[in-house]
């Protein structure tokens, strides 16, 4: 496994401006939008309250924050910046496919002309999240043993990336997790073990603003590429292979 290819990937000459740069100028649009709203709408709101009943307990103004949280405004904001960031979600999908079609060390694809197909890919991904939500919990409560099986048909549908490609290639998935369920354990353990040793970095890069987006997502490419390593999936543009 090429720890190193992994971290290294976004950072290269052909790679940056579509791994790094475009994303991240999502992830501070919506951060920015995000900011904004609550500081002109739902901040005054509660502040306001506040001023107005000075001896609310703090079980109240917990309560009264959580309803604003959770009003019908803030919810079709939540959704208005799911929608924003859906292109960047189906972009990674298709860099995953990018490296079992052409290798790790391919190019990056490129956003031009593809914005819509990325938000496409990206429902559809949002949507394989649902279908998929019991063995995701199941993850979670085995620590993680049963990963191999659980994530392999994200890995296995990056070809099509479709909802019912992901669905078909639920029988695949025992398989290759049995197959590959090792070297997929190794490193679902490994980028958890980095991730909580980025904490620390992570919460200093925070004060820098731009430089945390970066390393947000200089972790999530080095994650799907250790994870497309471990996997090993290769398809080609006729058919699709586990070796």
């Amino acid at each position: 496994m090429n720890v190193k290819s992994a971290f290294t990937y976004a950072f290269r000459k052909e790679n940056w401006q579509n791994v790094l740069l475009i994303p991240s100028l999502f992830l501070i649009g919506m951060t920015a939008i995000n900011l904004a709203y609550r500081f002109i709408v739902v901040f005054p709101t509660v502040f306001q309250t506040v001023l107005e009943h000075p001896h609310m307990s703090p079980y109240a103004r917990a309560r009264l924050n959580y309803q604003t949280q959770t009003s019908p405004q803030m919810l079709l904001m939540d959704l208005f910046l799911l929608i924003l960031m859906l292109p960047v979600q189906g972009y990674f999908w298709e860099l995953v496919h990018t490296w079992q079609t052409h290798g790790m060390e391919a190019p990056a694809p490129r956003w031009k002309g593809r914005l819509t197909e990325y938000a496409v890919y990206g429902i559809q991904l949002i949507l394989c999240g649902f279908v998929n939500i019991i063995p995701l919990i199941l993850t979670g409560l085995t620590l993680g043993l049963v990963a191999p099986w659980t994530m392999a048909p994200y890995f296995l549908a990056a070809k099509e990336k479709t909802v019912m490609s992901f669905i078909k290639q639920y029988p695949r998935a025992v398989s290759v997790g049995l197959s590959r369920y090792l070297p997929v354990l190794g490193t679902f353990y490994l980028l958890v073990l980095i991730g909580v040793i980025a904490i620390i970095p992570g919460i200093l890069l925070v004060l820098t603003i731009v430089g945390f987006f970066v390393f947000v997502y200089v972790l999530k490419i080095a994650s799907l590429h250790l994870m497309t390593q471990a996997y090993a999936i290769h398809t080609s543009d006729d058919e699709a292979s586990s070796i």
